[in-house]
């Protein structure tokens, strides 16, 4: 769920105001949450029924098809980034972890949207591929606090997501070509193949529905090209507003 009042209280929430309910079973035992006015606790809901999943898709979804309409040469969550810097014999046990990641939405070597032929003013004129990948957050502790300013919880969220697929690279590297996971240690293959291109971009939405892209990234210039195309803004509204 993503609030769509931005800070003011929803009629809908109002009465029932400080009920609580069951979110999901954790290792820690059962997480229970009550309802603010706000949304906050439902942005955090990650039980039967979420639709933080359906979000994230929609989102994914509609900057593949903006990004196509408006001229982009885009490609929508490439399961085969890595795949040849996998030692041959572990490609298919490789390849078939990714289609599990992708549906359950965990894990996986696996970018949101990968715009080709994208020029960067360092690139001497020459094309790259541009990896981006989007993050929806709910209004945890984490994100929202003091000490991030307001309005900047998407950006902090989206600032993490080069490192994270550090991680995520040095882990595949490790498990499917048994290259010793260290932090700070040398660059397998996949995290080489990773380094090689230009650090993913992080598209970052908070829960109540702010969004940042890093200015000067494929998904900054999406979102500068959506302001001169009013059916692709239109069209993109519409499915996310459907999607929460």
């Amino acid at each position: 769920m993503v609030a769509c009042y931005m800070s003011l209280e929803d009629p809908l929430l109002v009465e029932h105001r400080t009920h609580v309910f069951k979110d999901r079973n954790t290792s820690r035992g059962t997480l229970f949450r009550s309802v603010d006015p706000y949304g906050r606790s439902l942005s955090l809901y990650m039980g039967p029924g979420h639709a933080r999943f359906a979000l994230h898709d929609a989102i994914g979804a509609v900057a593949h098809q903006v990004a196509r309409l408006v001229g982009f040469h885009a490609v929508r969550q490439p399961m085969d980034l890595a795949a040849h810097a996998i030692k041959p014999e572990n490609r298919e046990r490789f390849k078939g972890a990714q289609r599990a990641a992708m549906r359950s939405h965990r894990g996986g070597l696996i970018p949101e949207l990968v715009v080709l032929c994208f020029y960067l003013p360092s690139s001497d004129g020459l094309p790259v591929t541009r990896n981006n990948d989007a993050k929806t957050i709910g209004s945890s502790e984490k994100y929202y606090r003091a000490s991030i300013p307001r309005g900047r919880e998407a950006d902090t969220r989206a600032a993490e997501v080069p490192a994270d697929y550090e991680v995520k690279a040095r882990k595949v590297g490790a498990e499917y070509n048994g290259w010793p996971y260290q932090r700070g240690g040398p660059p397998g293959p996949v995290l080489a193949l990773l380094r090689s291109l230009p650090p993913v971009t992080g598209l970052g939405v908070g829960f109540a529905g702010e969004s940042r892209a890093k200015s000067g990234s494929s998904s900054w210039q999406l979102q500068r090209r959506v302001q001169w195309c009013p059916s692709a803004s239109g069209a993109a509204t519409a499915r996310i507003r459907r999607a929460a």
